[in-house]
C-alpha cells in the first residue's frame, strides 16, 4: 500500500471557497477567472499534500473481463520488459480480507475502505461539495479518467510520534503459489520476442505461466 490521496472536505479553506461564491455574481470575467486559479492553486499546494499524509492505497485497473488492456496504461506505468497482474476482483478481494482481518495490526491505522474512484473536476468537487463528507482517496481529477482505478485504501487519522513516517506500508499475503491458479501475468505488447521467451522460462521454473497481451492478437 502506498501513501496516497487522503482526508475529508472539511480541512479545505472554507474562507477561500466563501471568496469564490461572493464573485459568483460578479460581471468581471476576468477577475473570477483570476480569483478562481489562485485558489485552485492555493488549494493544491496547501490541502492536497495533508490528504496525502493520510492514506496508503493499492491501486488497480478495473475492467470488464473480456475488454483489452489499455495500450496507454502500459505506455504510462511500464517498461518494456514490465509485465501485468490480471485477476478477478472477487478473489483479489478475497486474498486481501484474508490476509488484512485477522493478521494486520498498525496503530496508526484507523479505517480501512475499498470501491472505485470517481473522477470529477476537482475545483469544482471542491467548490460545490465542501459539506459532503467523501472520502479524498476515492475521488481523483477527470483528466486520470483512463486509469479506471480500483483503489483498496488504509487510512491513517491517528498518529504515533515514535514511529517514523513512511511511503508505504507492507502486509503479509498467503504465498502466490497458493492461488497460482487464480492469476494470470501478461507480458507488456512492447516486449521482444527473445526476452518473452526468456521471461516465460524463468517464470515456468517458478510454477506460472506467461502470456502475451491481447493487444497484440
Amino acid at each position: 500500500f502506498r501513501q496516497n490521496a487522503g482526508k475529508e472536505f472539511h480541512d479545505i479553506h472554507k474562507s477561500l471557497l466563501n471568496t469564490l461564491n461572493q464573485l459568483r455574481y460578479s460581471d468581471d470575467i476576468q477577475l473570477v477567472n483570476k480569483v478562481k486559479q489562485n485558489i485552485k492553486t492555493q488549494i493544491s499546494k496547501t490541502e492536497l499534500h495533508k490528504w496525502q499524509q493520510g492514506n496508503y492505497a493499492s491501486c488497480w485497473y478495473y475492467t470488464n473481463i473480456n475488454e483489452f488492456e489499455s495500450l496507454a496504461m502500459w505506455n504510462l506505468y511500464a517498461k518494456k520488459d514490465g509485465f501485468a497482474i490480471k485477476i478477478k476482483f472477487n478473489k483479489l478481494f478475497e486474498i486481501l480480507k484474508k490476509s488484512i482481518e485477522p493478521k494486520f495490526y498498525d496503530e496508526e491505522i484507523s479505517f480501512i475502505n475499498y470501491g472505485l474512484v470517481e473522477y470529477k473536476s476537482l475545483f469544482e468537487d471542491l467548490s460545490n461539495n465542501i459539506e459532503h463528507k467523501e472520502h479524498r482517496g476515492f475521488i481523483k481529477d477527470k483528466s486520470y479518467s483512463h486509469e479506471k482505478e480500483l483503489r483498496f485504501i488504509l487510512s491513517r487519522e491517528r498518529r504515533n510520534t515514535l514511529i517514523k513516517d513512511r511511503v508505504g506500508i507492507k502486509i503479509k499475503t498467503d504465498p502466490l503459489h497458493l492461488f497460482h491458479n487464480d492469476f494470470e501475468v501478461i507480458s507488456n505488447p512492447n516486449m521482444s520476442k527473445d526476452d518473452f521467451f526468456e521471461y516465460k522460462s524463468i517464470l515456468k521454473k517458478l510454477g506460472y505461466d506467461l502470456t502475451y497481451s491481447k493487444i497484440l492478437s
